[in-house]
């Protein structure tokens, strides 16, 4: 059987190609020029030291030009992170806070898992019930604690509510935390 040689074209999407066949995403070419490195990420997602985490924020609100922060959450999973996070509490209590906690405690074959998800006021008598059972002796535990701040508008990325952020989480500064940014442009 005779063999017939064909030639094929690949398109590629990207940089430095033209338009689809009959496309109607663009009537010029100058969406050839986009570039991947042109977007600008909605969140950031941070891990590490307080100290660590804020410096590497700041680059990015000054590398991508951030307009506003829509929301921020803080969180951290190992027990003293999450008993230090739990004495700057009161130092967010101006703030639009939202707490969502769990905590599995655990002495021998017994164990208790307690879960809290709402506002700062109701959180605090839920506190004194934790911090007990982690004060026991042998205890063993698993824990989260995660600090959401929703802003009814977007705040300046570098005004006074993450500067007062900053410093309750300095106070009594935990060793890993993660920092989700919801920001604007």
């Amino acid at each position: 059987m005779p063999r017939k040689e064909t030639q094929a074209s690949i398109l590629i999407y990207g940089n430095g190609t033209s338009r689809t066949p009959n496309g109607k995403e663009k009537i010029d070419d100058s969406w050839n020029d986009l570039s991947i490195f042109q977007a600008k990420p909605e969140e950031f997602n941070l891990d590490g030291s307080p100290e660590r985490v804020f410096n590497e924020l700041s680059d990015r609100i000054l590398d991508y030009k951030v307009q506003g922060v829509r929301s921020l959450s803080i969180s951290v999973s190992q027990v003293m992170d999450y008993r230090k996070l739990m004495t700057a509490l009161v130092l967010f209590a101006k703030l639009p806070l939202q707490i969502d906690q769990t905590a599995t405690i655990s002495t021998g074959e017994q164990f208790v898992r307690l879960e809290y998800q709402g506002a700062l006021k109701g959180f605090q008598s839920f506190q004194a019930a934790v911090n007990a059972l982690l004060n026991t002796n042998d205890v063993k535990a698993d824990v989260s604690l995660k600090l959401e701040f929703k802003f009814s508008s977007p705040i300046e990325p570098n005004g006074s509510e993450i500067s007062n952020i900053k410093s309750a989480l300095n106070c009594n500064p935990v060793e890993r935390l993660n920092l989700l940014l919801k920001v604007t442009y």
